[in-house]
């Protein structure tokens, strides 16, 4: 009769107490095990936070990166920016650089234009708009993936000539040393010597 009773009533007690043990025992190691991975990963968090900010979309919103109106740009409140124009073109940035005439229609600058960035590492087309002729992209450095946007627009300025507005600017920093400007040397140079090339 004894014997029926402990099987009865005392066993299943023992059993659960020992399960929920048990289950007590895995939580705390899987607890144990969260924290030692937390604590092994925590030299990794300021590279894994900088790089999250580095590669995020920073481009659309208006607010950190937006293509460029050269109706009305004017000079920012830091020199990490450059800026070519033709002439009569950016009327509030008196100091832009000139940029020069082809003698080819708009469609044929764009097109030799659209060849030159294909060619050119890391740059992402985040914006376009035929209407007004412009395209915008993001370009990242190599290591640290620093974005810039670059804005181009096409321009008509005579009979089968044609120029281009471009903007080149960075989204951190104050000073770019340079990168801005030799940037858009190069893109303009490389422009021209695909339109230079024979058909």
């Amino acid at each position: 009769m004894l014997s029926r009773f402990v099987l009865i009533f005392f066993v299943p007690y023992v059993h659960g107490f020992i399960s929920m043990a048990v289950i007590d025992q895995r939580a705390r190691n899987s607890k144990s095990i969260h924290m030692n991975l937390v604590n092994q990963l925590k030299p990794f968090f300021p590279i894994v936070g900088f790089y999250s900010v580095m590669l995020a979309p920073i481009y659309g919103n208006g607010i950190i990166g937006s293509p460029t109106n050269f109706d009305t740009i004017s000079p920012r409140g830091s020199p990490n920016e450059a800026i070519y124009c033709p002439r009569g073109y950016c009327p509030n940035y008196p100091r832009h650089q000139n940029s020069p005439t082809f003698d080819v229609s708009k469609d044929v600058l764009r097109k030799s234009w659209e060849k030159m960035i294909s060619k050119q590492p890391r740059v992402q087309r985040v914006f376009i708009d035929d209407e007004s002729d412009r395209i915008a992209y993001v370009q990242r450095s190599f290591k640290f993936r620093w974005p810039d946007v670059i804005t181009v627009k096409f321009v008509e300025v005579g009979p089968k000539q044609s120029s281009l507005a471009t903007h080149s600017y960075s989204i951190y920093g104050y000073g770019d040393l340079g990168v801005n400007s030799e940037r858009l040397r190069t893109w303009l140079d490389q422009t021209e010597e695909l339109l230079e090339e024979p058909n």
